[in-house]
């Protein structure tokens, strides 16, 4: 369980955490807790066995600075190519401007996706093939 030094609005961490584990459990998928969610913030899973593992960040003082971290984490998580790997961040110019400057390259060799949150809570993935 999250403790989240902010509250649950957009655009902190908690409800883009919230908003993307909602989509993922209406589009069919599990959430995978305890161990075998290791240090992944959001680990999914569905019928077919398909995964995704999702690093959320939100709102703070330095969103280069998060977002380079996420990088990291997720980065330490990728160790096969039948899974989804994705960061997810609110929808906003600082967010979408750290995305548009890490390498198209990096991104599909990585199988690495994007989730964009808005205030709304809608959910849109952008896969590792999309122009930014």
């Amino acid at each position: 369980m999250h403790h989240y030094k902010n509250p649950c609005e957009y655009p902190y961490e908690a409800f883009i955490q919230r908003a993307v584990e909602e989509y993922f459990y209406e589009t069919g998928f599990a959430l995978i807790e305890g161990k075998e969610k290791g240090y992944t913030d959001i680990v999914t899973r569905n019928h077919s066995g398909r995964e995704w593992f999702v690093e959320v960040k939100g709102k703070t003082s330095d969103p280069g600075l998060d977002f380079k971290t996420a990088i990291g984490q997720i980065a330490g998580r990728i160790d096969r190519e039948d899974a989804n790997y994705a960061i997810a961040v609110p929808k906003t110019t600082a967010y979408i401007k750290q995305v548009q400057q890490l390498s198209p390259y990096f991104r599909k060799q990585n199988n690495l996706h994007f989730i964009f949150v808005d205030e709304s809570g809608h959910v849109e993935i952008v896969n590792p093939e999309t122009e930014m």
